[in-house]
């Protein structure tokens, strides 16, 4: 029996240049196995990206003022669990800015990211590993 719920795709292609940050990221990504990398991805679009979206599909300002509230406080979960995963003891991070070895301003520019592949690419391969995503939950910290 066929699910009434229409899947969305999306397709994006990422090829940063050697020593970026977002090279790291994607180094570390590709990494993973196909599920685990989708999962990462998904959880992280979600806490950042959906106050956005709802926002954009004009949703009440309840409703996003309520999400916003709700993806905040799972982004506050998500760096605790990041800082005991990394073993990270500070709680002072005022003397980190001369430290970090990034440049933040440069990190978020579009120019570490190509546009989003061609559909008719990406539907064969998307088809062989499609992940079940549809009961996504949200975890953070380290994947079981």
């Amino acid at each position: 029996m066929a699910s009434k719920n229409k899947l969305r795709s999306l397709t994006i292609r990422w090829q940063p240049s050697e020593g970026k940050p977002l090279a790291q990221v994607a180094d570390w990504l590709n990494s993973m196995s196909v599920r685990e990398r989708r999962k990462k991805v998904a959880e992280v679009c979600l806490m950042t990206l959906l106050p956005y979206a709802l926002e954009a599909n004009q949703k009440t300002e309840e409703e996003v003022e309520r999400c916003y509230w709700e993806v905040r406080e799972r982004l506050f979960q998500y760096l605790f669990a990041m800082k005991q995963v990394l073993g990270i003891k500070s709680e002072n991070p005022t003397s980190l800015a001369s430290t970090i070895p990034v440049d933040v301003d440069n990190v978020f520019q579009n120019q570490d990211v190509t546009d989003i592949d061609s559909q008719a690419e990406s539907t064969a391969r998307d088809s062989k590993e499609q992940p079940d995503l549809k009961d996504l939950d949200l975890i953070f910290g380290v994947s079981q």
